[in-house]
């Protein structure tokens, strides 16, 4: 394997780790990469135009409601149960659970809103949405616990299958609506309803099956609950940052634009989510590491801008062949291609995010909090100032902006060390 240590050598980093826990995470990422193409293709056919804006619309605000649900919390699940604290996980999810019904709730008073508004059918979108919401995004902890444990394979086969159920549920749906020429409401039910269902069915038997396998729920630690508590509070501005360009998009220019924009950033936001699986793999490794010094930032450093080469080649690849993949697969949004093209640049530096790994490893609040502050706030409102002026190229032109922030920042605060004032959690 002369070629594996060639790459270690470049990358300085260890693969047998990667190529152990890899193959599994890839496998299933990339079903759902193939469920997504082929759903995105059939939505784009079938689909029309204001009916798949108004569901992107319903999911963006179901989306920033999950605010309530404590996002970033699972990172903390991650880094109690790679610690031994097994039992942090059943007090953590309760939370979890306790913030997706505030979002069921959310659910209820926008479909009462939308009633009055003469909208009865985004209403009927929002009460199913209320039904299965906190148990589709309430009971998913259990991924961050399959994380802790190292169980990739496990975890990575449970998607598989969620993927294929998921994909079989929404291509039967969209071919329902288009051959039965449905109404709106009846659509955004079906569509609601399925894409909570499967996810809230998987989610409520894996949750109970996890609970059954904690070796010591009686080791638990009230600071790491705590930390995980405040990841949760810092999710929020991240959360609202990624869902608020779909509301913003929906008010200002309708269902179409908010349709277009939405396949534009879909490719990207695909291979992002793939390359997101290395990250799940570095996080408990790293969180075993006992100290941070010097050498070590400067190597992680290192490794992740290296490691840059090799997302440019494929946003590359991609920008070159992005015009012929939308005429084939969806030629009624051949339009979204330039956006679609230019918001791909923003994957470049990506592989700079295995830092917000090391970062919540740390444990320093100080630094969470500014990296999980700071970015989303600034992204948030440039959104808000250039959407309503310059439409979809200000919600791209937004977006990457923000990301590119983020980057920076990242780095800063990785490369600083730190202080003692810091709040930390080295003492979990």
């Amino acid at each position: 394997m002369r070629w594996i240590n060639t790459i270690e050598r470049h990358l300085e980093t260890d693969l047998s780790y990667i190529t152990k826990n890899a193959p599994w995470l890839i496998a299933g990422s990339t079903l759902g990469t193939l469920v997504s193409i082929a759903l995105s293709v059939v939505y784009a056919r079938y689909l029309p135009t204001t009916y798949y804006g108004t569901y992107r619309y319903i999911l963006s605000i179901v989306g920033t409601a999950g605010i309530l649900a404590f996002p970033g919390m699972g990172y903390a699940i991650t880094r109690a149960v790679a610690k031994g604290e097994e039992g942090s996980f059943v007090a953590m999810s309760r939370l979890l659970f306790l913030g997706a019904c505030g979002i069921a709730l959310v659910c209820v008073g926008s479909g009462i809103w939308f009633l009055t508004q003469e909208s009865p059918a985004i209403a009927a979108g929002f009460f199913t949405a209320a039904v299965l919401v906190p148990f589709a995004e309430g009971l998913g902890a259990w991924k961050a616990f399959y994380d802790g444990k190292t169980w990739f394979k496990k975890k990575s086969l449970v998607n598989i299958r969620t993927h294929l159920i998921y994909g079989t549920v929404m291509l039967s749906i969209a071919y329902l609506i288009s051959s039965k020429s449905l109404p709106l409401w009846q659509a955004l039910i079906l569509l609601i309803g399925g894409a909570y269902l499967t996810n809230a069915t998987v989610n409520t038997i894996m949750y109970r099956q996890t609970v059954r396998a904690i070796e010591s729920p009686q080791i638990k630690n009230s600071e790491t609950i705590r930390y995980g508590i405040h990841l949760g509070i810092q999710g929020m501005p991240a959360t609202i940052a990624y869902w608020i360009d779909g509301i913003l998009l929906y008010t200002f220019l309708g269902p179409q634009a908010l349709a277009i924009y939405s396949f534009a950033i879909a490719p990207v936001e695909q291979m992002k989510s793939r390359l997101g699986s290395i990250a799940d793999i570095s996080l408990p490794k790293i969180s075993s590491k006992t100290a941070f010094d010097s050498s070590y930032r400067s190597a992680l450093i290192r490794k992740t801008l290296r490691a840059s080469g090799m997302t440019l080649l494929v946003v590359s690849m991609y920008i070159l062949a992005a015009p012929a993949l939308f005429s084939i697969l969806l030629p009624r949004y051949n339009g979204a291609v330039p956006y679609s093209q230019i918001f791909a640049l923003s994957l470049i530096p990506f592989p700079l995010t295995i830092l917000s790994s090391a970062l919540i490893a740390e444990g320093s609040m100080r630094k969470t909090y500014t990296y999980n502050i700071a970015g989303p706030v600034l992204q948030i409102g440039i959104l808000v100032a250039l959407i309503p002026f310059f439409g979809l190229w200000g919600a791209i032109v937004g977006k990457m902006i923000g990301r590119f922030f983020n980057y920076a920042l990242l780095v800063f605060l990785y490369q600083k060390p730190m202080q003692p004032r810091d709040t930390t959690l080295s003492a979990a």
